[in-house]
């Protein structure tokens, strides 16, 4: 018996440094059954090496909240527990090939017993979580665990009985645990300045205009680094590429914190200061990246110096550094900035254009520091799995002369924009259109990507957009159903409750609020087997009633345990789409009999609600495993053929169907043989054969002599029933009848002999007994014999 444990519990098991908290139960009296909701935990984690001890889930267990009732025996001691994972999710999928996703266990090992977790490959947090580099949202990996629970019979306890027993037999308890594994970031990365495109020969050209008032902030080329943002960029500096006293008379580095902000576009106060206070500090590193400034300190004459060559240095918290040469060119004034066009045109997946507008929060108004307008911003959709390469054609006018660099306007992506790196994988720009990289949208766990497009002209001057891409989500990941194997056992003989066959794992990787991730489930054929949806995720999705809601479901008892729901995570777990785990059972009023059929296969198909309905399907071989329940049986010789051709039919059976055991002997319990009184000793007097319907072991054959042999008169065809001392008969193992001691007819004709067929059957095997007569052939070995005297009268006539 199985009893489904499922628990929402609003509780964070962070293993380091975090307080668990202790959830409060109550008991709740329904009838009802339904599918469950799966325990919750969460552990911390740093990055690591393959092959290291990551959690005990035991531990994790017994800390969780859960009453001591359901995983202690009453003198206080932990019951047995054994571990079954069920799932991975998707980030430590993507490290598999296809064709090795099936297989998941290669890259997660549990100890079964002692709920030791290990990795088989490298926990790299920049690794299974690439969009999040650069970024303190917590990286995590799920796995869907379940633990079995084996309470001997005096242990059974539920809601209503408290720690009285209720039932004398074993007992299994099946708790599902949803574990979140958050990847802390350790500082293993380097700052590093991006390339920008085919134009960036390692220098980057930044441009100010002479005679520009003192304070003016223009915007340094920003540093990346893969790890968070704890770990990441903390400052900039700054040396000269040519004269030290240049640069540094001139200008000096000031940061700040935002997104999306340029520093042409902050205001300073007479005593220079940001007019936005909340803009600078850098003593929080929650919040966002450090932006670089390089503010004007003297007067600059172009007649006096036309550049400034210097490089560019970040260091993170570690003081790893990376740098960039850059080239500050001195221009002449120039007077007008791009200005971004009211309407952009966009392409659709079917080939065609539309036109989007910009929205200005803040109208058409000129700002009052360069000129520019406040931020356009552009809205549009697109499909996940268009094949599309051209996304959008940009648009910007500048006012100066479009045959000088004053007027040519070129573009590109912000280093401003948020989620840089995750934009540059899928996002690039070239001439004035937007296009999609060979990795497309797919597999994005955020379906909006926001990115800050500058329009910038040959002077410098330049201007930013917003473009905010919301993605749809298309149908292009079937159901995919994870099992540990194609092939499961089944005990013959059970009857009268549902056994577990095997835990089956179904999960579509579409956006979870889409109806493309939504499925269902069945099998091509329940007479004998049934599928029952045990626990499905994410919870998220399947809140419905507050503390209300039934969270755990007994099999065997109407009464249910339910606890505080589940709070809402504050990561982002990255796409896990929607998932179920079902039960494969036996339909309880079936018997099963391994000598009747031997084998059954089903078809376990998923289909889901997209359009067009993506399916996957498995064929699940059921193979019925031998019970010593048939007694040897001893037939013919003449039989032996056919049973040999029943047997070839049977296992040529079609793995389309059933296999079904012929079994058509008729048992024979006297065989009857003969022999010359003349033969040699060792001579073959004859075999006996014996079959067992079972398999293995239990139908593997012993022939054993019963008792004596038991002598039977000459000539006479009673019996007596004392055995004969002088046995002249042996039975082998194999059944093989051979004489070992003379024979003389003259003394007895017939011998009757009693011989066992035993199994090797466990824990007891089982026997029949058959008769043997051995007829003994006279042979004329025997001469004419006069016995006494004999008087005879002849008579004679005279």
């Amino acid at each position: 018996m199985t009893t489904l444990w499922s628990f929402g519990i609003n509780t964070m098991l962070r293993v380091f440094l975090l307080a668990i908290p202790q959830p409060s139960w109550s008991y709740s009296l329904s009838p009802e059954r339904g599918v469950t909701q799966a325990l919750r935990l969460t552990t911390q984690v740093s990055e690591s090496a393959p092959d290291t001890i990551v959690a005990n889930l035991t531990k994790l267990l017994s800390s969780s909240g859960i009453p001591n009732d359901f995983l202690h025996q009453k003198n206080r001691s932990l019951l047995p527990v054994t571990f079954e994972l069920l799932d991975i999710s998707a980030n430590l999928l993507s490290m598999l090939l296809p064709h090795q996703r099936v297989n998941f266990a290669s890259v997660v090992h549990i100890e079964s017993h002692f709920g030791l977790l290990r990795f088989t490959v490298s926990l790299d947090r920049e690794r299974l979580c690439p969009d999040l580099q650069g970024t303190n949202t917590p990286c995590a990996v799920n796995l869907l665990v379940v633990a079995h629970v084996v309470r001997p019979p005096d242990e059974v306890f539920t809601a209503s009985s408290g720690d009285q027993p209720v039932s004398q037999k074993t007992h299994t308890e099946a708790i599902y645990i949803d574990l979140t594994i958050i990847v802390a970031d350790l500082n293993d990365n380097a700052p590093y300045f991006p390339k920008l495109g085919g134009s960036d020969l390692g220098i980057r050209n930044l441009y100010v205009t002479e005679e520009c008032p003192l304070g003016t902030l223009i915007s340094l080329p920003m540093a990346l680094d893969s790890d968070s943002l704890d770990n990441g960029i903390r400052r900039y500096d700054f040396h000269s590429a040519s004269t030290s006293v240049e640069i540094r008379q001139h200008f000096q580095i000031r940061l700040f914190r935002g997104i999306g902000i340029q520093c042409e576009h902050m205001q300073l106060d007479p005593e220079n200061r940001m007019l936005d206070t909340n803009l600078e500090g850098l003593d929080a590193p929650s919040n966002p990246g450090v932006i670089p400034c390089l503010q004007v300190i003297r007067r600059i004459d172009r007649e006096q110096v036309n550049q400034f060559n210097f490089r560019l240095v970040a260091f993170d918290a570690a003081n790893q550094q990376g740098d960039v040469n850059v080239r500050l060119i001195v221009r002449d004034i120039n007077d007008n900035y791009p200005t971004w066009s009211r309407v952009l045109t966009v392409y659709t997946h079917d080939g065609r254009t539309r036109l989007v507008e910009g929205l200005q929060p803040s109208g058409w108004m000129q700002s009052s520091f360069n000129g520019t307008t406040d931020n356009i911003r552009y809205w549009m959709t697109t499909q996940e799995c268009t094949s599309q390469r051209k996304l959008v054609q940009l648009k910007a006018d500048d006012q100066d002369d479009p045959e000088t660099d004053n007027g040519r306007v070129n573009f590109q992506i912000s280093e401003q924009s948020p989620d840089l790196e995750r934009i540059r994988r899928r996002i690039f720009i070239s001439g004035d259109h937007i296009y999609l990289t060979d990795s497309g949208l797919r597999g994005l766990s955020l379906m909006n990507i926001s990115l800050l497009v500058t329009a910038k002209d040959g002077a410098g001057k330049f201007s930013d957009a917003w473009l905010d891409l919301h993605i749809e989500d298309c149908n292009d990941h079937p159901p995919m159903i994870l099992m540990r194997g194609n092939e499961f056992s089944l005990v013959e003989n059970s009857r009268g409750q549902a056994d577990l066959i095997s835990l089956i794992t179904v999960r579509d990787l579409d956006v979870e609020n889409s109806a493309n991730s939504v499925f269902r489930c069945f099998l091509n054929d329940t007479r004998y087997f049934s599928l029952k949806e045990a626990v499905h995720g994410p919870a998220a999705n399947v809140l419905v009633g507050g503390a209300d809601q039934k969270l755990l479901t007994d099999v065997e008892s109407p009464h249910e345990f339910v606890s505080n729901p589940p709070s809402t995570s504050s990561f982002d777990p990255g796409r896990r789409g929607r998932w179920s785990v079902f039960r494969l059972e036996t339909q309880p009023t079936v018997h099963f009999d391994r000598e009747s059929t031997a084998r059954y296969i089903v078809m376990l198909q998923c289909v889901d609600n997209g359009t067009p309905a993506l399916t996957s399907s498995r064929v699940i071989v059921i193979n019925i495993q031998d019970v010593n329940d048939n007694h040897p049986r001893f037939y013919r010789k003449e039989d032996r053929q056919t049973l040999m051709k029943q047997n070839q039919m049977g296992w040529n059976t079609k793995r389309s169907d059933n296999l079904q055991s012929t079994w058509n002997l008729s048992e024979q319990k006297t065989f009857e043989f003969r022999i010359a009184e003349n033969a040699d000793r060792g001579s073959l007097v004859g075999r006996l054969y014996a079959a067992d319907p079972d398999s293995g072991e239990n139908a593997r054959i012993t022939f054993e002599m019963v008792s004596s042999t038991t002598r039977v008169e000459a000539n006479q065809g009673n019996s007596k029933l004392e055995p004969d001392q002088n046995e002249r008969f042996t039975v082998s193992t194999s059944g093989e009848i051979h004489l070992i001691k003379d024979l003389d007819r003259e003394q007895q004709d017939k011998y009757l002999l009693h011989v066992r067929a035993r199994d090797n059957g466990s824990p007891e095997s089982l026997s029949s007994t058959a008769t043997v007569v051995i007829h003994v052939e006279d042979v004329n070995d025997c001469h004419p014999e006069f016995h006494g005297e004999y008087n005879f009268n002849v008579s004679h006539p005279f």
